[in-house]
């Protein structure tokens, strides 16, 4: 199942990480990668491959999208 639109603007956090994701209405099969393209592609729009909040950096979100499971993304 692919989320359609995640983004940090649909996830609640707290100090133990994701507590929910919201706005499910545009959820579909489909390759979950593009998921996390999408958050990618929102949270470092406007400026190069440094850390972001709650995300660190590209390669460090990426090392650990692969480490959960997810297969590597190259840079």
């Amino acid at each position: 199942v692919v989320h359609g639109d995640f983004r940090m603007g649909n996830l609640l956090v707290d100090r133990d990480g994701i507590a929910a994701v919201l706005d499910w209405e545009l959820a579909h099969l489909g390759d979950p990668v593009s998921d996390l393209g999408w958050l990618v592609a929102r949270a470092w729009r406007f400026g190069g491959p440094g850390a972001v909040g709650g995300l660190g950096t590209r390669a460090e979100l990426l090392t650990a999208y692969a480490a959960a499971g997810g297969p590597e993304i190259p840079l």
